[in-house]
């Protein structure tokens, strides 16, 4: 929430520029005043509606077992930190493995000893773990790394410098991302974090948080250690740990949309507590990646249809009476409606919609293709196509 926040703080600062003499909106002292009001209002809805509340703070004993599963995972960013920077400067991968084979023994002995961690959080080692895998490939190098990540890197700078965002400077759709654009200005404006580290650094904690959505949501369905090796199993693909450090506006839309689907299917929270969040992580989402927007409009779109022709039909056939749900029509339709006005009317972005769609459809159908991009029927089945790595390559 403090993230979807800052987007809209930023909206509302970026926003000044159409008073007249302030052609740089954006810049330190505007934010930290529109941020201070947004917090002081906060704070006054809150104490007015609330001001009898009390907080109350209270710690758990923690046993040995408990204390020496905590501390295991506060070793791996050190490992990975260090084992990073000393392959930057030519050194062995001694780190490195130390690392992987680690996480790989704390996975076996929580497996092991599952039976005394009961009452154990795995939050934080599921956090700590994540930081570690995306900072070994993030710190590789003093400056940003990747592919992705030089493009987003540009924009990025592009507002800093001139204190402004503005679709008319660059007309692209990275730079109708904010999450790239206005965020990481915010993030150094507050910090006072050197800019390649703002990315490096600053946006993988945050995206660590990802995974740790991922064991919740998981154990809404299914037992804590079947959680916990979700998680463990989302962490450990590829495309995580080496891809994700280097697609940062990537990072802040699978953020916002695992934390969309655990207030989803929370089944503690009010009822209209969970749409509210539904709407507020949605916009955030559409805020931080056109292509994420796009595939979720789809998905959104058909479940809303398969759930209102449920609502109607599964008492007559099934005679089961419907719920009510959070993917309900409204929040849904303001979803889609504020992704048409930003991506559409906003920053004219929307263009990039045919050519998101034209790869997805076509990597879909590619059937009998010789490369890792095969259709998925071709991957579920007879997967990889050929023993021939040059062909694949």
């Amino acid at each position: 929430l403090s993230i979807s926040l800052l987007y809209f703080v930023g909206i509302v600062t970026n926003s000044l520029s159409l008073l007249p003499d302030m052609p740089r909106p954006l810049n330190i002292i505007n934010s930290l005043v529109i941020f201070n009001i947004c917090i002081t209002c906060i704070f006054l809805v809150y104490y007015i509606k609330d001001r009898d509340s009390a907080l109350h703070i209270t710690f758990k004993k923690i046993s040995f077992t408990h204390l020496v599963f905590y501390s295991i995972p506060c070793f791996f960013p050190i490992l990975s930190v260090t084992g990073a920077k000393l392959l930057d400067s030519g050194g062995p991968n001694i780190f490195i493995l130390l690392l992987l084979s680690f996480i790989a023994v704390y996975i076996l002995l929580v497996a092991i000893f599952m039976r005394k961690l009961e009452q154990f959080s795995f939050e934080l080692p599921i956090y700590l773990t994540a930081v570690s895998l995306l900072l070994m490939f993030s710190f590789r190098s003093q400056y940003v790394i990747g592919w992705d990540i030089y493009q987003e890197y540009k924009v990025f700078l592009l507002t800093e410098t001139q204190q402004l965002w503005s679709m008319a400077a660059y007309r692209d759709p990275y730079n109708a991302c904010l999450s790239i654009t206005i965020l990481p200005t915010l993030f150094h404006y507050f910090t006072k974090v050197d800019n390649p580290f703002v990315f490096k650094v600053l946006y993988q904690c945050i995206f660590a948080l990802a995974p740790v959505t991922v064991y919740t949501l998981a154990k809404n369905f299914a037992e804590r250690f079947v959680a916990f090796l979700s998680a463990f199993f989302f962490i450990s693909t590829v495309v995580f740990f080496l891809e994700m450090p280097a697609i940062v506006r990537q990072e802040m839309a699978f953020l916002f949309f695992g934390l969309l689907l655990q207030a989803s299917f929370n089944t503690q929270m009010p009822f209209l507590q969970k749409r509210m969040l539904f709407v507020i992580f949605g916009f955030s989402i559409v805020l931080s990646h056109y292509a994420t927007t796009y595939i979720l409009v789809v998905i959104f779109g058909f479940t809303c249809v398969v759930l209102l022709l449920y609502k109607k039909f599964a008492y007559k056939l099934f005679h089961m009476q419907p719920q009510e749900n959070t993917f309900g029509v409204l929040p849904i339709l303001l979803f889609i409606a504020f992704a048409y006005i930003w991506l559409g009317l906003v920053t004219g972005a929307s263009g990039n919609l045919v050519s998101v769609l034209s790869s997805t459809v076509a990597n879909i159908t590619n059937f009998e293709t010789q490369t890792f991009n095969t259709s998925l029927v071709d991957q579920i089945i007879k997967f990889p196509k050929t023993a021939d790595v040059q062909q694949i390559l």
